[in-house]
């Protein structure tokens, strides 16, 4: 008994590093295809991904979990969101799409919960999953210059070319297409999300490496970090280019703003003795926020700041779309906007049923090609569409109670009695925070975070980010 707990303990360490290296590769096992307008489509899918076995192994070899009392309450909440997911099948038009969506779900909300157990090294996660993407980006620059790629399935590759209507490609004005860089994902939107949030890691894997010390990087140590660190930024954004994908550069454009106006706030805090009587946790009324109490200015920014962010994805492509602006991936959202509060109208409350939305848009309107149905470019509009406000609702609250975790971390007077470890938990947080938005942007302008595993999977890691990161 006690050679099988220490061959365990001698795994638990390594398991999720290599899960997370492996989440770029989207091997499956297909159960079952259905058809929308007599043709079989991407979104009529069960399958099950070989890194959600992983998952479930790992799960599984840590046994009873070990999180700490402050995370309980992410934890209950996360158990009635999951309820509530799994009954929203019971109404679904499609039962049986609806329960494998649910398992992709499940499967996330595990590794979530594997994220949040004290004995996971976030650091180590971290570096797996950058890793992961380096493979990805060389087959991309492949992809690019040579204008296609083959098809593996042990890997889970699809054929890709430039000259193949439906591939995502960029063109030139001369009619050129050049394929843009899908990587080994199912799309380069998914791809470029992927290495915004790489890029992030980046960053939290630098606190790692002797922070804020005199003579950081020196020595042959020190300069090997560097160069290593140096180059895998260089890789990851020469992936970020390629991918051509808008909604990640606006991402990680929308990251540092955010990431920068909220170091702005905490140096001055700290240089400022004033505002350290001014940013502890009070209760004021609404017409007190503008007032004293910075701490509650500093929510309601943040508040408003996330609103302002789904909202402008909305009204931003509408508006594109109606002064003439032509590009596909506008004049195709601008339709899905328009048509979507018809689509939901008559199952606002409690949607449509998981992974349905695709058939409730074709019981709209059936005269569409079978390519034309698509989930919403938009998550929180597509989760109203499958699981209704009541769904979205518990969405928002499972995210609020993480945010307000880092929020306060982020504003509070000390983290650690010692200085640099304070500064390194304070960054942290920072960092985090600019992950949670770049994740806002996509999710208001595509769907993956809540129709594809690999979405899901990139919440479930960022999100854990932000509730553990001390």
């Amino acid at each position: 008994m006690c050679l099988v707990m220490s061959k365990q303990e001698k795994i638990l360490p390594y398991i999720l590093p290599v899960i997370f290296f492996l989440l770029p590769w989207q091997t499956l096992y297909i159960f079952s295809q259905y058809t929308i307008a007599g043709e079989v489509f991407q979104y009529g899918v069960v399958s099950l991904y070989a890194v959600e076995l992983l998952v479930v192994f790992a799960y599984l070899l840590y046994g009873r979990l070990q999180i700490t009392k402050s995370l309980q309450k992410i934890v209950s909440l996360t158990f009635l969101l999951m309820g509530f997911v799994l009954a929203s099948a019971l109404w679904a038009i499609n039962f049986d799409l609806a329960l494998g969506q649910f398992a992709h779900i499940l499967v996330a909300l595990m590794l979530f919960l594997l994220l949040l157990d004290k004995r996971t090294n976030l650091q180590h996660v971290a570096m797996g999953l950058i890793a992961g993407l380096i493979i990805p980006i060389g087959l991309s620059v492949w992809q690019v210059v040579v204008g296609a790629s083959g098809a593996s399935t042990l890997f889970g590759l699809a054929f890709r070319d430039a000259q193949t209507l439906g591939d995502a490609v960029l063109t030139l004005e001369n009619g050129t297409r050049i394929l843009r860089a899908y990587g080994s994902f199912s799309h380069p939107n998914i791809f470029g999300g992927y290495l915004v949030i790489g890029l992030l890691s980046l960053l939290f894997v630098r606190l790692g490496l002797s922070p804020f010390s005199k003579g950081e990087w020196e020595g042959v140590a020190g300069r090997v970090q560097k160069i290593l660190w140096l180059t895998t930024f260089v890789f990851l954004f020469i992936g970020l280019i390629l991918t051509y994908s808008q909604s990640a550069w606006i991402a990680i454009i929308i990251a540092f703003v955010c990431g920068i106006g909220t170091l702005f706030f905490w140096r001055q805090k700290i240089a400022n003795p004033l505002w350290q009587s001014r940013i502890r946790p009070c209760r004021v009324s609404i017409k007190e926020v503008w007032g004293s109490c910075l701490l509650a200015r500093f929510k309601v920014i943040a508040l408003i700041f996330s609103v302002l962010i789904i909202l402008g994805s909305i009204f931003g492509i509408l508006t594109l779309n109606s002064i003439g602006v032509s590009q596909t991936s506008i004049t195709e959202r601008a339709a899905q906007y328009q048509e979507w509060p018809q689509v939901v109208s008559d199952f606002w409350i409690f949607g449509s049923g998981l992974g349905n939305y695709t058939y409730a848009v074709e019981a709209f309107d059936p005269s569409k090609e079978w390519w034309q149905y698509q989930p919403v470019h938009n998550a929180p509009m597509l989760i109203v569409g499958e699981i209704g406000v009541v769904g979205l609702i518990l969405v928002i609250g499972w995210l609020a109670l993480i945010d307000k975790l880092n929020v306060n971390r982020i504003l509070a007077d000390s983290l650690s009695a010692n200085e640099e470890q304070n500064a390194v938990c304070r960054f942290g947080s920072i960092i985090a925070l600019m992950m949670g938005c770049a994740l806002l942007v996509i999710a208001g302008l595509d769907h993956y975070l809540w129709s594809q595993w690999s979405g899901l999977a990139l919440v479930a890691y960022v999100v854990a980010m932000t509730a553990r990161v001390e």
